[in-house]
């Protein structure tokens, strides 16, 4: 229980909102944005028809792929939807994915669960047996009742339902949970109280105590599932990187922190929405994190003159190897 309770303290850093509807713009940073696609939506991401790389070369295709589900909110959705394109560029080989979004609380593993059409919709894909990674979120709120679904109790219990489950019909899947990056980028204001000057360094403590909670949450399901592989991606350390450039004005890629009056920003709206740089980012994160794929090496060409595939390299580098993927 204390662990849960220091998770929680962790996880409030990343905002509360009304889990009661999707169709304002909520406060947490875990919540679809009106442009979404309906809730309940189940899709399989585009694919680019791309050659492979030379035989010889390190993005030759000589990783397996594997057949993974996604499930989470719009901080999670836009990663998860563009792996199949990256895959394919990295020449990864029978790379499948299937992916389920719902907004904000919704999102969460718990609510999903909870769900009778949405819990019968992710099941049809484990019942196959054929899933091998399995990657999900949560969505944690201090405030409620401990019969609420927002509960921390619950929301561990969620993600432990789930992970019973697809063990159940496939014992060898792989799972991770994703932890983004923070919502309302303007909140941090730092020293100067202009978010535009400062707040990197207020940004990264909460980063880095969200992903501190979230470790916490691992060591108890590995406790728990203790025949399972369960990691971390904690792509939103992309976005500390992207935040700490911008103030000390060496991210040229932008104007602004949040876009607004044809001002292209890091984030889409003042909730946090990720514009497609950060969106890029976040996939070269996730690439390298789920198939040790070195992204330095990736053939994509961005329109940035910023160095996206260092940033993604570093921040995927650097992950505490207790909690990243075994290979």
């Amino acid at each position: 229980m204390k662990k849960l309770l220091i998770l929680c303290t962790f996880l409030c850093m990343m905002g509360c909102a009304d889990k009661s509807s999707d169709s304002t713009l909520p406060v947490d940073p875990l919540a679809d944005s009106p442009e979404d696609p309906p809730a309940d939506s189940l899709e399989d991401p585009p694919v680019d028809s791309l050659e492979d790389p030379p035989a010889d070369s390190p993005t030759a295709p000589s990783i397996q792929g594997l057949n993974s589900l996604y499930m989470g909110h719009s901080y999670f959705r836009r990663q998860a939807e563009a792996m199949e394109e990256y895959a394919e560029i990295a020449g990864i080989e029978d790379h499948e994915s299937q992916s389920f979004f719902r907004g904000g609380y919704n999102g969460s593993a718990f609510a999903i669960w909870d769900d009778p059409d949405s819990q019968a919709t992710i099941k049809g894909y484990l019942d196959a047996g054929d899933i091998e990674m399995f990657g999900m979120t949560i969505f944690v709120d201090l405030e409620v009742s401990e019969d609420d679904g927002a509960h921390p109790n619950n929301q561990v219990q969620g993600i432990k339902n789930w992970i019973e489950y697809a063990i159940s019909k496939n014992p060898d899947t792989i799972f991770f949970i994703g932890l983004p990056w923070l919502g309302r980028p303007l909140d941090y204001i730092g020293d100067t109280d202009d978010p535009q000057t400062s707040g990197y360094m207020e940004y990264s403590e909460a980063i880095l105590g969200s992903e501190a909670g979230v470790k916490m949450l691992i060591d108890e399901l590995r406790a728990t599932f203790a025949d399972s592989e369960i990691f971390l991606i904690a792509y939103g350390q992309g976005s500390l990187e992207l935040r700490t450039l911008y103030n000390m004005g060496n991210l040229p890629d932008v104007d602004t922190l949040v876009s607004n009056n044809g001002l292209l920003g890091i984030h889409s709206d003042t909730h946090g929405h990720a514009e497609q740089m950060l969106t890029d980012l976040n996939t070269l994160v996730w690439l390298q994190s789920i198939y040790n794929y070195n992204v330095l090496e990736f053939t994509k060409e961005y329109p940035y003159m910023t160095d996206i595939k260092t940033i993604a390299h570093d921040v995927a580098t650097r992950q505490d190897s207790a909690y990243t993927r075994q290979f």
